[in-house]
């Protein structure tokens, strides 16, 4: 996603899209209002919204589309009601989620930086037809996902919505808005989905152990046959079924968790970044370095100096 400006969850961007539900209302004019307009095609609409703790708000539905709200940075929890019931899901960049147009299910909860993506239904009809299927699609919300092909095609219009508009930029957002329909069609619709395969999560109560041990050792190496006793469940039990839950792999969530340790202490600390780089369990300064552009964008120097005048070894007063 560029070596540019760093994203902190915790600071609204300037830049960030007023959403409003006018907004979410726009017709394939090509054109919405707002501060920052959305990026708009016939079959896709392209919107980047900031941190926020109201995701329905924030977040609307679109008449006619589906979404895919895909984490852009940051750290956040969505809950969903289920019947009497309540489903939850973390979000760490990469990390998704799939709202079936028409969705009436409340979903609440704080929510980092995000890409709203909206894919027409005339589209995801089509994509039915074209491989024989049937008439209509009923697609299955899915509150939290790690879904390799979503984030490979929603990066390229995450690239696309930060370039200038171009002739060629609508055949290439054309080509990713029919992959992603095909993709829901083939992997998210209600017929396509045994019962079987429909998330068997880790027990609410091991995955907050884990993800509690996780934190109590962040500055050490965690193995993954000791986050598994911790669940209590064998080792490629709990590979699955922590993916299952969390949208991620037990080590890539750890990874993640690691660097909002360090962007925390970043914003409250001058520790030197080696020493930050071992407090949150890496190696050393360089894996730490790498690391933390691939999830914030930027290195952790550029981070610190954005948000407080970090000036290499202390703090600006």
């Amino acid at each position: 996603m560029g070596s540019g400006a760093c994203r902190d969850p915790s600071h609204t961007f300037r830049t960030e899209a007023k959403i409003t539900e006018t907004d979410a209302k726009s017709t394939a004019s090509g054109v919405a209002r707002g501060n920052r307009p959305d990026r708009l095609w016939p079959d896709l609409s392209l919107t980047r919204v900031g941190g926020s703790r109201d995701f329905d708000n924030h977040c609307p539905a679109i008449d006619g589309h589906h979404l895919i709200v895909y984490t852009l940075s940051g750290t956040g929890r969505l809950f969903q009601r289920l019947g009497k019931g309540e489903s939850h899901a973390d979000f760490v960049p990469g990390s998704a989620m799939i709202r079936p147009a028409g969705s009436i299910q409340r979903v609440y909860g704080a929510v980092p930086e995000r890409l709203r993506v909206g894919v027409s239904e005339r589209l995801v009809v089509e994509a039915m037809a074209e491989i024989g299927g049937a008439s209509t699609v009923d697609l299955v919300p899915v509150l939290g996902v790690n879904d390799p092909l979503i984030q490979r095609g929603v990066s390229i219009l995450y690239d696309e919505l930060l370039k200038p508009q171009h002739p060629a930029q609508r055949l290439l957002v054309e080509g990713i808005a029919t992959m992603l329909a095909a993709h829901l069609v083939r992997n998210y619709d209600a017929r396509s989905r045994s019962p079987d395969n429909l998330a068997r999560r880790l027990d609410p109560a091991a995955l907050r152990s884990v993800i509690g041990f996780m934190d109590d050792h962040i500055d050490q190496h965690i193995a993954l046959d000791e986050l598994s006793n911790v669940a209590r469940v064998s080792r490629f039990q709990f590979i699955r079924l922590f993916r299952v839950s969390t949208g991620l792999t037990p080590m890539r969530y750890l990874e993640s968790r690691r660097i909002e340790f360090a962007r925390e202490l970043i914003r409250k600390n001058d520790m030197p970044m080696a020493e930050i780089a071992l407090a949150v369990g890496f190696v050393d300064q360089s894996h730490f370095v790498k690391r933390f552009r691939r999830h914030a964008g930027c290195t952790p120097g550029q981070y610190a100096a954005q948000i407080g005048g970090w000036t290499g070894s202390r703090r600006r007063i």
